[in-house]
């Protein structure tokens, strides 16, 4: 605040200077309301006199702090008292696609551009404008324009790396974030990406580690208090992680962070409460969405955790008879927006109940959202869902297809990674392997480490009886899900008997049974069925590979482990003699 109250007595920055301080006051834990009151005075009194310039400013001021809706206002002043001043104009470019009128904000670009033709914002804003309509190479053209003229302008470096995101194309993206890396070594968001690119691309979960490392290191020297960058950061990682539990782990540390700095906010909460879903975590659960419910409980956003956690509770009946009351008190908007928002509450509830008649009401609540939101991926989730539990798979592979055409995105993730491997799974049923495979790849190939698109291939493998090629699926399914998943075990252990490799088969079988000693599917279809080698064919095997010795031992009882080791090392200083080998039995024919 100091040093805002010193650019006060520079004439084009008061009045931006005003409104940060009254920005800066209303944050602080015990805002200064005289103060506060004194400065909203002088604004008024001043934003009739200043020229251009001093409004730019302030329009400026209240784009950076989030009010774009109050800078509105002061840009079109601006504009007004000047229509040449490129800086305004690209800056009500930037105002309108904060407000959400995107469509708009391309004549203002253009407009710019016209009146000094390789000005940074105006082309950098029309690349926004383009991302923002899916237009991703021609976004990439205007970025690069910006680079042309200035190369180490990080904002636009930032865009070029998440605009080879959009296009899916990793390698670019790692590229341009090394480059980042040399403007600023600190820089979050190159680190963010090449950490995403180690994880979801090379499924390199040591470096992955490392790099995440070095990203809190980056965000502890850029913005230690930066409550809602670890708060975003960890929304990322958490939709784009396929559910592994190691990453979950990962983007719960970097949530931990953010409500150490701010434990009331009611969004780190849901949050915390949804990755805690994810790692089904359902008490945690719980104790998050109720903890949010408490901080702001005529929020939208408390409806929501309220609802969330009567179903979590079994409350079926309460949940229901909640959303219902809230579609009557809403407006259709609202309600809309309710149910859109949240992923559609008819999803979680009506779903769990499996009940017919709450299906279909569901459905019809959920085609209202996509009439007026199309492309909502969690209603396209959520209505696929309910068409699948109503045994209208035709239905579900209709919207299911839908979210196919939509491009990838980090924020919706998540949610599209469940749509594809839920029509995957649609086709493995109908026995159409191609189309499974085309979108287990298309999963595989934004997140490497998908455990479930790695099942769903060892699944058709498995189908076709080609049980070596599935048993390389479930291997790594059973890697990236750390072997917590004991029904990816078996399924593991399974095709490496039908493989012969029933060393293997025994092994994965103990270890599931280490874990699970209840699992009797295990020990049933796995120990029971792997076929005994005696000590008779055991020793004739060793004579024929010339072995020096056959012993019978166990890792599990430790049973003549001693023994194998002994003899191994009499072996290799040359003082044990080898086993005869047997003679293979010859035939003449005549």
């Amino acid at each position: 605040m100091r040093e805002l109250e010193q650019l006060r007595n520079k004439p084009e920055l008061t009045v931006a200077t005003l409104l940060a301080l009254i920005h800066a006051h209303k944050q602080h834990k015990t805002p200064d309301r005289e103060a506060i009151a004194e400065y909203e005075v002088k604004v008024k009194e001043l934003r009739k006199q200043v020229d251009d310039t001093a409004l730019f400013y302030a329009a400026h001021t209240l784009y950076i702090i989030g009010k774009a809706d109050k800078a509105t206002e002061y840009i079109e002043r601006a504009t007004k008292q000047n229509p040449t001043n490129v800086f305004a104009i690209t800056l009500k470019g930037w105002i309108l696609i904060a407000n959400d009128v995107a469509k708009e904000s391309k004549q203002y670009f253009d407009a710019a551009l016209k009146l000094e033709n390789n000005f940074p914002d105006a082309a950098f804003g029309y690349a926004k404008y383009r991302e923002i309509r899916s237009n991703f190479s021609q976004a990439l053209e205007f970025v690069n324009r910006v680079l042309a003229t200035k190369s180490d302008y990080l904002p636009a470096v930032l865009e070029n790396m998440k605009l080879q995101l959009c296009m899916q194309d990793w390698e670019q993206c790692e590229d341009v974030a090394q480059r980042a890396f040399r403007i600023d070594a600190n820089c979050v968001e190159a680190h963010k990406y090449h950490y995403l690119y180690l994880l979801c691309k090379e499924g390199n979960y040591s470096d992955a580690q490392q790099a995440f490392t070095r990203l809190l290191q980056a965000l502890d020297i850029s913005e230690p208090k930066g409550a809602w960058q670890y708060y975003e950061i960890s929304q990322v990682v958490a939709r784009v992680c396929g559910r592994n539990p190691q990453i979950l782990q990962q983007s719960d540390t970097l949530l931990q962070r953010a409500l150490e700095i701010d434990s009331t906010n009611s969004d780190f909460l849901i949050e915390g409460g949804y990755q805690a879903l994810m790692a089904n975590k359902m008490n945690e659960a719980i104790k998050f969405y109720k903890s949010a419910a408490r901080t702001q409980a005529e929020n939208m956003g408390a409806v929501y955790v309220i609802i969330h956690c009567q179903i979590l509770e079994g409350k079926y009946a309460e949940a229901k008879q909640q959303i219902e009351f809230q579609h009557e008190v809403q407006s259709g908007n609202a309600a809309v927006t309710l149910a859109s928002s949240n992923r559609g509450l008819e999803k979680w509830c009506l779903g769990h109940t499996g009940e017919k008649h709450n299906l279909e009401q569901a459905t019809e609540n959920l085609l209202q959202i996509l009439n007026d939101h199309k492309d909502n991926v969690g209603a396209l989730c959520a209505i696929s869902e309910c068409f699948i539990g109503l045994k209208n798979v035709q239905k579900a592979r209709q919207y299911l297809k839908k979210t196919t055409k939509l491009v990838w995105n980090m924020d919706d993730a998540d949610e599209i990674e469940q749509c594809w491997l839920m029509l995957a799974m649609t086709y493995v049923q109908a026995t159409k392997y191609d189309e499974a495979l085309e979108l287990c790849k298309k999963v595989l190939n934004v997140n490497k480490c998908s455990t479930r698109a790695l099942e769903i291939l060892g699944m058709m493998n498995e189908q076709t009886g080609a049980h070596k090629d599935a048993a390389e699926n479930y291997e790594q399914a059973w890697k990236y899900s750390r072997k917590n998943q004991p029904s990816i075990g078996y399924k593991l252990a399974f095709n490496y008997l039908k493989s012969k490799r029933l060393t293997d088969a025994i092994d994965i079988a103990h270890f599931i049974l280490q874990r699970y000693p209840d699992n009797t599917r295990v020990r049933k279809d796995i120990l029971e069925k792997a076929p005994p080698i005696n000590t008779q064919k055991g020793s004739m095997m060793a004579q024929e590979i010339g072995a020096v010795a056959y012993i019978e031992c166990s890792a599990l009882t430790q049973k003549n482990l001693a023994r194998v080791f002994d003899i191994a090392i009499r072996a290799g200083l040359g003082k044990y003699p080898k086993m005869k080998q047997r003679k293979k039995s010859q035939c003449l024919l005549s």
